[in-house]
């Protein structure tokens, strides 16, 4: 009986907890299945960002490749027009700009024909037409630039060439240039005296007041213009088979250096009509100064300039003062000349439209080679050869000249100009004799 109830026991315990074990199978059947799922949706997303990331980086070699073919691939050429900017192309990291300038003018002077006036179209009186290309080039890593100018001179009246003799009558050079350097260039260009690094911030009220390392100066066929021979060289106010440096310092200083060469080497040898010419100037602000120094073989004889002067700007004045001296050695008979001249000049700027100009220019030569100069009989120009002179002749000239300018924009402007003419000593008008000369003109210019 004991027995019997000890084994009903067991099998009662045994029937109880049978239910219990059955719950936690379950639960962790349910759990394994939970975890398996869990895997797979883990996977899934594990395989969805490998294949993403694949796709970046077939898509970031695929650029790469692209900009390398690009890179390795001839540039295709880009730029565009900016009224009187010209046209500006840029491919493969140069440049190259075309440009021109284009000035008519109308022209009443007295004492020309047969002592007569004369009114009509005339060579531009205050800038010379021109169309021209600019050119810049990296070279390489070295740090240079490559530069390079060619610019011709035309008659706005007939189209044809300034000097039918050259295609390109104003420029013709090539050089290299950089901020270390400077600017260094070679060929057929302005004598930097003329320039802007010269006495072109004084020469007259039309030029830049301030320094830089670019090209031009004075106006261009008048009367007063003829002051700008003293800032020659031996073959005029440009130079010829020239070597040309100048440099920015960037605190205001600027500086030039100048040789031509005898060309061939011909006429009377190396150093024959040749030039060397130092310029200095200083940009400060409202106010800047300048100055050459210039000596020239001509034909064997000693040719001397130099000069200084400057700027002064207050409000809407500018005022431009400057000082010359020449000395020419001539033929032994003749013995040597001397020159001195001085400027003086203003401009009022009324508005940005209007502005008014005002100067007067004195030269006094003596014991000057006697020839033609212009319309002019006496002292021939600065630097021009006197040796074969037979007759020498004091002379003074001074000039009177004012303008008004109007300016539809920065680059298009019409003006009403004129200038008056004085003469003494032996210095006289060719056509009749007469020792003054007015002239009135009127015209348009513009730049493209």
């Amino acid at each position: 009986m004991k027995q019997t109830l000890i084994s009903a026991a067991v099998l009662a315990a045994f029937a109880a907890a049978t239910p219990a074990r059955a719950d936690e199978l379950a639960d962790l059947k349910a759990e394994i299945a939970a975890q398996k799922q869990a895997a797979a949706a883990q996977q899934a997303r594990l395989d969805a960002l490998e294949k993403k990331l694949a796709g970046v980086q077939q898509a970031s070699e695929q650029q790469a490749a692209a900009a390398k073919q690009a890179a390795a691939a001839p540039q295709a050429a880009a730029g565009g027009y900016a009224y009187g900017q010209g046209l500006t192309v840029n491919a493969g990291g140069a440049q190259l700009n075309l440009y021109g300038l284009i000035d008519v003018s109308y022209v009443h002077a007295d004492h020309l024909a047969a002592g007569a006036a004369t009114t009509g179209p005339r060579v531009a009186w205050f800038s010379g037409n021109r169309w021209g290309m600019a050119g810049r080039r990296p070279m390489g890593d070295s740090g240079l630039d490559m530069i390079f100018r060619l610019e011709a001179e035309y008659l706005s009246q007939t189209g044809e060439f300034d000097d039918n003799s050259q295609m390109f009558g104003r420029d013709s050079w090539v050089g290299v240039q950089s901020d270390a350097l400077g600017k260094l260039t070679l060929g057929y260009q302005d004598a930097p005296s003329r320039d802007a690094i010269g006495s072109a911030i004084y020469g007259d009220a039309y030029g830049s007041a301030a320094p830089s390392l670019e090209e031009g100066g004075y106006s261009n066929n008048n009367n007063f213009k003829h002051l700008i021979f003293y800032a020659g060289s031996a073959s005029g106010t440009r130079m010829t088979n020239s070597v040309v440096w100048k440099k920015d310092f960037r605190n205001g200083l600027f500086a030039s250096a100048a040789y031509q060469f005898n060309g061939a080497g011909n006429d009377g040898g190396f150093g024959n009509n040749t030039t060397k010419q130092f310029t200095l100037a200083y940009a400060g602000g409202d106010y800047n100064l300048a100055g050459f120094v210039t000596s020239a073989n001509v034909n064997g004889n000693t040719h001397k300039a130099y000069s200084f002067g400057g700027n002064y700007t207050v409000g809407p004045v500018r005022l431009n003062a400057g000082y010359y001296h020449y000395t020419a050695q001539q033929n032994a008979a003749l013995g040597d000349r001397k020159d001195d001249a001085y400027t003086l000049s203003g401009k009022y700027t009324l508005s940005k439209n209007v502005d008014f100009e005002l100067g007067y220019v004195a030269e006094k030569a003596k014991n000057a080679a006697s020839g033609k100069d212009g319309v002019v009989m006496g002292p021939i120009r600065a630097f021009r050869d006197g040796s074969g002179a037979t007759t020498a002749v004091n002379g003074n000239r001074s000039t009177l000249y004012a303008s008004v300018f109007y300016h539809f924009d920065k680059y298009t402007e019409i003006y009403l100009a004129g200038d008056t003419l004085t003469l003494k000593d032996g210095s006289r008008l060719k056509v009749d004799g007469s020792q003054k000369q007015t002239e009135l003109a009127v015209g348009m210019r513009t730049r493209f």
